[in-house]
């Protein structure tokens, strides 16, 4: 008897959105390549893909569960062996209790435009840490900590434009973390003001 099982898959997999938060792509390394990309971005934007954590070792020779690098456009590509995911937070205190987690000293995100509300957290292991901020006029923030040792070194730091959208990001160290905050609609000086913010917690 003929089955049209794997055409109906085939055509289930065809209708399937990719997701407009790109952390829900993201699982442990060893998988296969998933890659995840803002909605309506242009490839310039950036990207999230999930890739064998041993062949990017093998190549970078890092000895950190997870670890982040970059693609020739401008995009960002996550990798981690350990266990790695999303969740909706309501406020600052999840953002440190996660940050009690990770294997290097976090200075937390500072001078935040007005109205930031922290909506997820993303972790990567004990590497990496990411928050999610809804800015007041429908904007998007990403700001990403790490332990510099999972940093890759093919994207020199700072601020970077990115073509035909108002996705902007800037990447710089801040005490003994890596810091790379991304914005589809805040200006580089509000970009500067938070790294000015986090840079003076450093002195104190």
């Amino acid at each position: 008897m003929h089955s049209d099982l794997a055409e109906r898959c085939s055509a289930a997999r065809s209708d399937i959105d990719v997701p407009a938060f790109p952390w829900d792509a993201i699982r442990a390394g060893g998988q296969r390549a998933a890659p995840s990309v803002f909605r309506g971005r242009t490839p310039a934007a950036i990207g999230v893909a999930v890739f064998s954590l041993a062949a990017i070792a093998a190549a970078a020779k890092i000895a950190v569960q997870s670890h982040i690098g970059f693609t020739p456009h401008g995009g960002m590509v996550i990798a981690s062996s350990a266990k790695a995911g999303s969740h909706a937070i309501h406020g600052d205190a999840e953002i440190g209790e996660a940050a009690k987690h990770v294997d290097f000293a976090v200075i937390l995100p500072a001078g935040l435009p007005e109205g930031a509300r922290p909506v997820q957290l993303y972790t990567a292991g004990t590497s990496i840490l990411a928050i999610t901020y809804d800015i007041p006029g429908h904007h998007r923030l990403w700001i990403f900590l790490a332990n510099p040792d999972a940093m890759g070194s093919a994207q020199t730091a700072g601020l970077k434009h990115h073509k035909n959208n108002r996705m902007i990001s800037m990447r710089w160290r801040t005490g003994n973390e890596e810091v790379i905050a991304v914005s589809d609609g805040l200006s580089a000086r509000d970009l500067n003001l938070i790294k000015d913010a986090m840079n003076a917690q450093t002195t104190h």
